[in-house]
């Protein structure tokens, strides 16, 4: 079915978290078309009242699952990345029905990018749109730095990422071992020798042996 588009009153055809879950699912099923006549369903009560559709107006969740399920995850490089026309005009929607992108946004557009260029379009984007940034997209700028021949800027991106987490109260996410990762993937596509591994901890000491009085007076 479409979705239950059709339906009256305040019951579940006007849950905006209900109608997300089910775009959720077509697109997991990978039913695409299904997914997008939902969101078409969507689109028309927002932006044309008089067709008369009754379901709920889209919100940035809703813009997030469609984009994240028609761009991917963006793992693989970039040559398995799809084409921004598979994704860019939910962009534009989100500006026609006044939808503000979130961290989640920025992350999934992050990943999406298959060079250096437009990967940095994209973060002054969000910027640009006030956009709160978290660990997880400070990574993915990261990794994409790595991933497109820049890898000695990663240091100083790992600098500002934890001033930025520091301001704002994630700062522990820095120090973290996915930021150690990364550190560490930007020295060897550097060339650079990865520093040798901390020492390990001393063995604890062994427990005094109990004495045969003590065992006896047990």
């Amino acid at each position: 079915g479409g979705g239950g588009g059709g339906g009256g009153g305040g019951g579940p055809s006007q849950s905006v978290a209900a109608w997300n879950m089910a775009l959720r699912a077509r697109l997991q099923c990978g039913d695409r078309a299904g997914a997008v006549r939902l969101y078409g369903e969507m689109r028309s009560a927002a932006l044309e009242p008089a067709s008369g559709v009754v379901a709920p107006r889209p919100a940035t969740d809703t813009l997030n699952t469609l984009l994240a399920g028609f761009g991917g995850s963006g793992d693989g490089g970039a040559a398995g990345r799809p084409p921004p026309s598979e994704w860019r005009w939910l962009l534009s929607d989100m500006g026609k029905l006044g939808v503000a992108p979130d961290k989640f946004t920025l992350a999934t557009l992050l990943r999406l990018q298959t060079d250096l260029r437009r990967t940095r379009d994209v973060w002054r984007w969000g910027r640009g749109r006030r956009v709160r940034r978290d660990a997880r997209t400070w990574h993915h700028l990261i990794e994409a730095y790595i991933e497109f021949g820049k890898p000695g800027a990663a240091p100083r991106l790992l600098g500002a990422m934890a001033a930025d987490g520091a301001r704002h109260g994630w700062g522990w996410h820095a120090s973290g071992a996915r930021s150690n990762n990364l550190y560490l993937r930007s020295l060897l596509a550097a060339g650079e020798p990865a520093p040798p591994p901390a020492p390990l901890p001393a063995p604890a000491e062994p427990a005094a042996a109990l004495s045969t009085a003590t065992l006896a007076a047990s």
